[in-house]
């Protein structure tokens, strides 16, 4: 992806990164895209969206909203800005593992998962192995205790015991669920979570085409590739459409 944005870059695009799109709207046959940073306006649109904005699956516990931002994350700080001393880390993959093993250098981990065998790459688990960390399978997260910031966190073992954890900091790392929740709101008539398109990227809107996750056709083959591929024709459609304009 960066190599391509890159490239992209070397024909003269300008990237415009850590900008969430807001709204979008339309004035005349122009499409106005509304981010923190202000808006822009563009003669043709072409929506990547994926699966949409993807959020940290959570815990589902009622007291998470509470410890979010004090104590409670589900992302890995830069380690030179933690200064937590006992972490929790619950998860099995790949992120959760690498992410418990960054935290060693600042911190003692306690790594929690809720299975018996992890979902990680093999080399991940021998690297945890290799380091030490305390771990409990078969455990899940039940409770969260603290006065004003994250103190304790409470494990339910398979065998129905339960262990109290010290612990100043939980990062929770179990997956993203995706959400296009909001696109309803622009002002484009969308709704769903795909969007019909023709051979070339168009939607029945004009100057307004999409690709990848949320574009949809018959005998449509669901990978990177072929979203690449998509990607190319729309921006070569959407090219065509803007000379036809002048």
């Amino acid at each position: 992806a960066l190599r391509l944005a890159d490239q992209a870059a070397g024909f003269g695009a300008e990237l415009r990164e850590w900008r969430p799109v807001e709204h979008v709207g339309r004035r005349g046959k122009s499409f106005v895209i509304r981010t923190a940073e202000g808006e822009d306006e563009a003669k043709t649109l072409v929506l990547a969206l994926g699966l949409g904005r993807f959020a940290p699956r959570r815990l589902g516990l009622p007291e998470e909203d509470r410890f979010l931002g004090k104590g409670l994350t589900y992302r890995l700080p830069p380690i030179e800005q933690i200064e937590a001393k006992q972490a929790v880390v619950v998860g099995g993959g790949d992120t959760a593992l690498d992410t418990a093993l960054s935290l060693k250098q600042v911190a003692e981990v306690t790594l929690v998962h809720r299975r018996e065998e992890f979902s990680a790459y093999a080399f991940s688990q021998r690297k945890l192995a290799d380091a030490g960390l305390d771990v409990i399978t078969n455990g899940t997260v039940v409770g969260l205790r603290g006065d004003g910031r994250l103190q304790e966190v409470l494990v339910e073992r398979g065998d129905g015991g339960r262990v109290k954890l010290p612990a100043d900091l939980l990062l929770v790392s179990i997956g993203q669920t995706p959400d296009l929740a909001g696109i309803e709101q622009w002002e484009l008539g969308l709704s769903g979570s795909h969007i019909r398109v023709d051979s070339a990227m168009r939607v029945d809107r004009e100057g307004l085409f999409a690709v990848g996750d949320y574009a949809t056709y018959s005998g449509k083959v669901r990978m990177i590739a072929t979203a690449v591929a998509e990607g190319s024709t729309a921006a070569s459609a959407a090219e065509m459409h803007l000379m036809s304009m002048s």
